[in-house]
C-alpha cells in the first residue's frame, strides 16, 4: 500500500516537526562509541570539531539567519514561500512536512506530490529526490511555483519530489557534515525506494549537491524493479580545487597565497568532495550539466566538452564534465550512458531561464527511462 499523505499546513514551515520516520544504517553501538572517543581522546574530538567549523564555510546554508542578519544572503521570506505554497495547491499539488532520522541526525523534508484525480496517496511511483547548493534551502526552491510547476509537472519530469535539507541546515538538526549529508541522502532514496514505492527514481542534484548524490549513489545497489537517473546540474569535479578558485576570486589580492591554503584546509577536514571519482565509480545513469554560451542542446563528449565555459562559480576546468572526458576509461565501463547536457544558465540561475533547457533535459530523462524499461525499443 502506498503511505498516506496528509497536507500540510503552510504555517508548519516554520517549526521542527516530531520524527515520524526512522531509518539507522550505522550500528547505534559504533555510533555512540564514536562520540565517546571524541571526548576520551583530544585529537579525534578536536578533528571532528574542526570538520564542523570547515562545514559552516563549506555550507553556509547552516549560518544563513547569521549571515542575514550582516546583509548576506537574504533568509528566505516566510510571505514568498506562502504565496508560492498557495500557488502550487492552487496547480493542484499536495505538500507535506516529515522528520526523517537519519543515525540520529534530524532531516527534515517535503514531499510536493503532483496533481492527482486521488491526491491523498502516491498512486504515481515516479520521484525526484532533489538535493540543493550549499547556499540553499529547500524551501528557496519551494519559493519559486513556477520553477517547481514547469520541471515537475505534467508534460516534463511529470514527478513527485522529495525536498530535503543538509544536517545543520533550515530545520535539520545538527551541525554541517560531508558524511551525515551522505546519509542523509541515502536514507531518503532507501525510504522512496520502500515506503515510497517508486519505480521510477530521478536524483537531481544542484552544485554540492550534484556532489553529496555522487558520493551517495556510487555503491549504491540497484533495486532490478526500479529504474534510476540522476542529474548532475552545474556541478564540480573535487570541491577543493573550487574553493581555491573562489579564494582567488574574491580576495584578488591575498587569493594567490591563501587560495593553496584553503584548499588543503578543504582536503585536511574531509570536506575534499570528489564527484569525478564517484561519477566513474556508480553503474547508475547519469545526465552531466554544465555551462556554455550556445543554444541549450544535448552534446557530443567528444565534440562540445571543451566548449564548456566558466558559470560564473565553477570555472571550465573544474567542471565534472571536463574532468569526465579527460577520463576516457569511463567509457569502457558498464554504465548505461552518461549523458552531456549543455545549456545558458550561469550557475545560479535556476534551470529553465531558458524554456529550451527543461525542455531538453526532460526529453533527455523520459528517453533514459524508456529506454531502461525496453532497450529495443530506442
Amino acid at each position: 500500500m502506498p503511505f498516506q499523505i496528509t497536507p500540510s499546513d503552510p504555517t508548519l514551515f516554520t517549526k521542527t516537526l516530531p520524527t515520524k520516520i526512522f531509518y539507522h544504517q550505522e550500528n547505534r553501538v559504533w555510533r555512540i562509541a564514536k562520540d565517546v572517543l571524541s571526548v576520551l581522546f583530544l585529537p579525534v574530538g578536536l578533528y571532528r570539531a574542526w570538520h564542523r567549523v570547515v562545514g559552516f564555510a563549506v555550507v553556509p546554508a547552516s549560518m544563513r539567519e547569521l549571515l542575514s542578519k550582516f546583509g548576506f544572503y537574504p533568509a528566505t521570506s516566510p510571505t514568498i514561500l506562502e504565496k508560492s505554497l498557495n500557488k502550487l495547491r492552487d496547480l493542484g499539488w499536495t505538500l507535506q512536512r516529515l522528520t526523517i532520522e537519519a543515525d540520529g541526525q534530524q532531516i527534515d523534508a517535503t514531499l510536493l506530490i503532483k496533481p492527482s484525480k486521488d491526491p491523498l496517496n502516491t498512486k504515481n511511483d515516479r520521484w525526484t529526490l532533489y538535493s540543493t547548493g550549499n547556499m540553499q534551502q529547500y524551501e528557496d526552491v519551494l519559493s519559486d511555483a513556477d520553477y517547481c510547476n514547469n520541471l515537475f509537472g505534467a508534460g516534463n519530469l511529470d514527478t513527485n519530489v522529495l525536498f530535503f535539507n543538509y544536517p545543520g541546515v533550515g530545520k535539520s538538526e545538527g551541525f554541517p557534515s560531508r558524511s551525515g549529508s551522505v546519509k542523509a541522502y541515502q536514507t531518503l532514496l532507501r525510504w522512496l525506494e520502500k515506503e515510497g514505492e517508486a519505480k521510477e527514481l530521478i536524483g537531481f542534484g544542484h552544485s554540492i549537491g550534484g556532489g553529496i548524490q555522487g558520493e551517495a549513489i556510487a555503491n549504491h545497489p540497484k533495486k532490478t524493479d526500479v529504474f534510476y537517473c540522476f542529474i548532475k546540474d552545474r556541478t564540480f569535479s573535487h570541491l577543493s580545487g573550487v574553493a581555491e578558485d573562489i579564494t582567488k576570486i574574491r580576495m584578488p589580492k591575498l587569493g594567490k597565497v591563501l587560495g593553496p591554503i584553503v584548499k588543503k584546509i578543504v582536503e585536511l577536514s574531509s570536506w575534499n568532495i570528489q564527484t569525478a571519482k564517484a561519477s566513474l565509480r556508480t553503474t547508475h545513469p547519469e545526465i552531466i550539466i554544465q555551462t556554455w554560451d550556445q543554444a541549450p542542446q544535448e552534446a557530443s563528449w567528444d565534440e562540445h566538452t571543451y566548449k564548456v565555459v566558466n558559470d560564473e562559480i565553477i570555472d571550465s576546468g573544474r567542471s565534472l564534465a571536463l574532468e569526465l572526458a579527460n577520463k576516457k576509461h569511463w567509457k569502457e565501463t558498464e554504465l548505461i550512458a552518461k549523458r552531456l547536457l549543455l545549456v545558458q544558465e550561469s550557475h545560479n540561475l535556476p534551470l529553465g531561464s531558458n524554456p529550451d533547457s527543461i525542455h531538453i533535459l526532460c526529453k533527455t530523462v523520459n528517453k533514459n527511462l524508456a529506454k531502461q524499461k525496453k532497450p529495443e525499443a530506442l
